[in-house]
Protein backbone atom coordinates (compact mmCIF):
# COMPACT_ATOMS: atom_id res chain seq x y z
CA UNK A 1 0.00 0.00 0.00
CA UNK A 2 1.37 3.29 -1.05
CA UNK A 3 1.65 5.82 1.61
CA UNK A 4 0.17 9.15 1.07
CA UNK A 5 3.67 10.87 0.15
CA UNK A 6 4.07 8.64 -2.98
CA UNK A 7 0.74 9.59 -4.49
CA UNK A 8 1.80 13.23 -4.69
CA UNK A 9 5.56 11.46 -6.04
CA UNK A 10 7.24 12.54 -2.84
CA UNK A 11 9.08 10.06 -0.72
CA UNK A 12 9.93 10.55 2.88
CA UNK A 13 13.61 11.81 3.66
CA UNK A 14 15.85 8.96 5.13
CA UNK A 15 16.72 9.37 8.42
CA UNK A 16 20.67 10.19 8.93
CA UNK A 17 23.15 8.70 11.00
CA UNK A 18 23.88 12.06 12.15
CA UNK A 19 20.35 13.02 13.50
CA UNK A 20 19.95 9.82 15.31
CA UNK A 21 19.99 11.26 18.58
CA UNK A 22 17.73 13.29 18.20
CA UNK A 23 14.92 10.74 17.66
CA UNK A 24 15.99 9.14 21.48
CA UNK A 25 12.68 6.88 22.49
CA UNK A 26 10.73 8.00 25.64
CA UNK A 27 11.75 4.66 27.48
CA UNK A 28 15.37 5.78 27.37
CA UNK A 29 14.20 9.09 29.81
CA UNK A 30 15.27 9.43 33.13
CA UNK A 31 14.29 11.72 35.53
CA UNK A 32 14.76 12.28 39.39
CA UNK A 33 11.55 11.77 41.56
CA UNK A 34 9.54 14.76 43.20
CA UNK A 35 11.72 15.99 46.14
CA UNK A 36 10.93 17.51 49.33
CA UNK A 37 8.43 20.63 49.33
CA UNK A 38 9.50 24.00 48.64
CA UNK A 39 10.23 26.38 51.41
CA UNK A 40 7.70 28.79 50.18
CA UNK A 41 4.54 26.57 50.78
CA UNK A 42 2.33 26.84 54.15
CA UNK A 43 2.12 23.45 56.41
CA UNK A 44 -1.14 22.21 55.08
CA UNK A 45 0.22 22.97 51.38
CA UNK A 46 3.53 21.10 52.34
CA UNK A 47 1.65 17.79 54.59
CA UNK A 48 -0.43 17.95 51.13
CA UNK A 49 2.95 17.67 48.67
CA UNK A 50 4.44 14.84 50.61
CA UNK A 51 0.72 12.89 50.36
CA UNK A 52 0.86 13.56 46.45
CA UNK A 53 4.31 12.41 46.01
CA UNK A 54 3.58 9.49 48.18
CA UNK A 55 0.30 8.57 47.36
CA UNK A 56 1.46 8.88 43.01
CA UNK A 57 4.93 6.96 42.91
CA UNK A 58 5.81 7.98 39.64
CA UNK A 59 5.55 11.82 40.09
CA UNK A 60 8.75 13.55 39.05
CA UNK A 61 10.37 17.08 39.13
CA UNK A 62 9.16 17.69 36.07
CA UNK A 63 5.72 17.17 37.60
CA UNK A 64 6.48 20.20 40.07
CA UNK A 65 4.81 22.77 39.15
CA UNK A 66 1.55 21.02 38.73
CA UNK A 67 1.79 19.25 42.01
CA UNK A 68 2.40 22.89 43.48
CA UNK A 69 -0.65 23.76 41.59
CA UNK A 70 -2.73 20.72 43.24
CA UNK A 71 -1.43 21.43 46.39
CA UNK A 72 -2.89 24.94 47.13
CA UNK A 73 -6.04 24.20 45.83
CA UNK A 74 -6.71 20.81 47.37
CA UNK A 75 -5.64 22.87 50.67
CA UNK A 76 -8.54 25.02 49.99
CA UNK A 77 -10.81 22.31 49.54
CA UNK A 78 -9.96 20.95 52.61
CA UNK A 79 -10.44 24.43 54.36
CA UNK A 80 -13.93 24.94 52.63
CA UNK A 81 -12.93 28.00 50.80
CA UNK A 82 -12.41 25.86 47.20
CA UNK A 83 -15.58 27.36 44.77
CA UNK A 84 -16.92 24.71 42.51
CA UNK A 85 -14.79 26.09 39.02
CA UNK A 86 -11.61 25.62 40.97
CA UNK A 87 -12.71 22.13 41.99
CA UNK A 88 -13.06 21.42 37.89
CA UNK A 89 -9.33 22.96 37.84
CA UNK A 90 -7.98 20.58 40.74
CA UNK A 91 -9.52 17.14 39.50
CA UNK A 92 -7.93 17.83 35.96
CA UNK A 93 -4.65 18.45 37.91
CA UNK A 94 -4.91 15.55 39.81
CA UNK A 95 -5.73 13.60 36.01
CA UNK A 96 -2.73 15.06 34.12
CA UNK A 97 -0.59 14.39 37.14
CA UNK A 98 -1.80 10.59 36.26
CA UNK A 99 -3.52 10.57 39.20
CA UNK A 100 -7.23 9.76 38.09
CA UNK A 101 -9.33 6.86 37.21
CA UNK A 102 -6.58 5.01 35.21
CA UNK A 103 -4.18 2.45 37.23
CA UNK A 104 -0.42 2.40 37.20
CA UNK A 105 -0.75 -0.98 36.07
CA UNK A 106 -1.70 0.21 32.93
CA UNK A 107 0.51 3.05 32.85
CA UNK A 108 3.89 3.28 31.55
CA UNK A 109 6.09 4.76 34.08
CA UNK A 110 9.46 6.63 33.68
CA UNK A 111 12.16 4.92 34.86
CA UNK A 112 13.96 6.99 37.78
CA UNK A 113 17.71 7.74 38.40
CA UNK A 114 17.02 5.82 41.75
CA UNK A 115 15.53 2.95 40.29
CA UNK A 116 19.10 2.31 37.94
CA UNK A 117 21.27 2.71 40.38
CA UNK A 118 19.33 0.08 42.57
CA UNK A 119 19.06 -2.33 39.90
CA UNK A 120 22.86 -1.78 39.53
CA UNK A 121 22.86 -3.37 43.57
CA UNK A 122 21.39 -6.45 42.68
CA UNK A 123 18.01 -5.15 43.92
CA UNK A 124 14.94 -7.01 41.86
CA UNK A 125 12.24 -3.61 41.67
Amino acid sequence: MAGPLKNVGLTPPKRNSVYEDKFVSLSNITTDRLGDAPAYLDFVESQLWHTFRDEMHWLTTADSTLVEMACKLRAQLITGSLDLSKYTVLKTLIVQLRGGAVTVDRMRAIRHKQDETLADDGLDL
